[in-house]
């Protein structure tokens, strides 16, 4: 009708393969003293799709909003969020931030810190991380360190990438980890 408008959808795909990742980033902050323990953060939930003919896509899909549904156990599509993507390129990874996941938090604990010398500190931290979702979920926790730093200890693997140290936790259901590591940072 007269100034109506109406939306169309461009482009569909049903049976998209994806992998759902968790992730809690934060800078980490080394160079004073934390009171307490911080309030418990929920996760980002991020949706990885792989851009390719076994993922059901295999186009070129051009920039827009992109919108997720899930199936449920009554086989109802029901929608989980949606996301600005820009041009993916065939072949190229596919990241949706669809936003928090209320039920998997955490939580941080400054336990130690020290000067070291001049320009030079210590510190050790807990990061308590709580599942209240009825399976386990993997949470990829990033810690962007300032400075020239080195992990002393911990109580899981971290890679570095540049300035952040990553861990990848499984948090069982219903309970909670703690991830605990000692950095000493020169700057």
């Amino acid at each position: 009708l007269d100034k109506e408008t109406r939306q169309l959808r461009l482009l569909g795909a049903d049976g998209v393969v994806s992998r759902r990742v968790l992730e809690f980033r934060s800078g980490a902050p080394v160079f004073g003293t934390m009171r307490g323990t911080s309030e418990p953060e929920p996760t980002r939930q991020r949706i990885m799709i792989v851009n390719d003919v076994a993922s059901h896509l295999g186009m070129p899909l051009p920039a827009g909003l992109l919108r997720a549904y899930v199936r449920d156990d009554k086989g109802v599509l029901r929608f989980i969020g949606e996301d600005r993507v820009g041009n993916t390129a065939l072949g190229q990874e596919l990241a949706l931030d669809l936003g928090t996941a209320f039920d998997v938090t955490v939580a941080r604990k400054q336990t130690d810190f020290k000067q070291v010398a001049e320009r030079q500190t210590e510190t050790a931290f807990t990061l308590t991380l709580r599942n209240g979702a009825p399976a386990p979920a993997v949470v990829r926790v990033i810690e962007d360190i300032p400075g020239d730093w080195e992990i002393l200890s911990e109580t899981h693997t971290n890679k570095r990438d540049g300035i952040a140290a990553t861990w990848e936790i499984t948090v069982p259901a219903g309970g909670a980890v703690d991830l605990s590591y000692r950095v000493r940072v020169r700057r």
